[in-house]
């Protein structure tokens, strides 16, 4: 099942959502996806042309038939990582 979450800022090239699940219960949206993108920077990271691939879980919150509230947890870390960042022990 595949379909867009949401559309992408000016700077996403080649973008594609993939939806893994989607539950729903009462005026809440669960879904779990997967994201595949280029893009040039990510949280100020230069991304050198690296495709990026993360998964990130969104809850939706409906009221009379609109999206009210949207909660997201991403592995941007992940992605981060795979763009080259890298994580440094602290200077003693």
């Amino acid at each position: 099942m595949e379909s867009v979450i949401y559309s992408a800022p000016s700077d996403h090239i080649d973008q594609k959502w993939t939806v893994n699940d989607m539950i729903g219960e009462g005026e809440k949206v669960a879904v779990r996806a997967t994201n595949s993108c280029m893009q040039s920077s990510f949280l100020g990271i230069p991304a050198a042309g690296k495709r990026q691939e993360f998964t990130c879980t969104f809850i939706f919150h409906f009221v009379d038939g609109k999206m009210v509230e949207t909660w997201r947890n991403a592995n941007d870390l992940g992605r981060m990582l795979q763009i080259g960042a890298r994580i440094l022990p602290p200077l003693e």
